[in-house]
């Protein structure tokens, strides 16, 4: 199973501009499912950076391509795919857990796009 990005880091951004400024840019180019501030650069330039993820990737695509080295409120956007993995490690699994009871269990805190049970080829027992 492949998971195609939807997640774009984009740097670059006016310090005074607001979610709803940046969102709605990006919203020419498919829907936004979340914006996330990630920091604040205080010095020089002033601007920020943020997490910008799509609801899917052929948006994501289509919004890295039309707003990379494109100007916003005075400043050129760097747009490139968001390097963040979210990923968690869980060990000592019993045996019955599948990827989807893992995937199941691990959703009530949020979405989870891809659960793996890694095992033993030998001993069939879960790593980590």
């Amino acid at each position: 199973m492949s998971i195609l990005p939807d997640e774009l880091f984009v740097s670059g951004i006016a310090a005074d501009a607001t979610e709803e400024q940046v969102t709605a840019a990006f919203g020419e180019h498919g829907e936004v499912r979340e914006y996330v501030v990630v920091s604040k650069e205080r010095s020089g330039g002033a601007t920020q950076c943020a997490l910008v993820r799509m609801t899917d990737h052929h948006g994501a695509m289509a919004a890295k391509k039309a707003m990379h080295r494109s100007e916003l409120m005075g400043r050129t956007l760097n747009v490139r795919w968001s390097n963040t993995q979210r990923v968690i490690w869980a060990g000592n699994l019993h045996e019955s857990v599948t990827n989807e009871v893992l995937k199941v269990a691990f959703a009530q805190f949020g979405t989870v796009q891809r659960a793996v049970v890694v095992v033993d080829a030998q001993t069939l027992a879960t790593k980590w």
